[in-house]
């Protein structure tokens, strides 16, 4: 969408589209941070899940052996 030039060389509409700009760049970036946070968050979910799974696999053996041990 291209403005008039007469539109753009009025102050207080240049001014208002300057920070229509401005607001605009500053959610870009506030949403560029929220997904590279996210993408981090996302990423030691992963690399953590692995571990996770391992620790319940050895105590589910370990109670399983506990208790045909046991006598149950």
């Amino acid at each position: 969408m291209s403005l008039p030039q007469s539109l753009i060389d009025k102050p207080m509409i240049r001014n208002s589209l300057i920070c229509k700009l401005i607001n605009v760049q500053a959610s870009m970036k506030e949403n560029k941070e929220k997904k590279i946070k996210n993408c981090d968050e996302i990423s030691k979910l992963i690399k953590a899940f692995p571990k996770d799974i391992a620790a319940l696999d050895k105590r589910s053996v370990l109670a399983k052996v506990n208790s045909q041990g046991s006598g149950r």
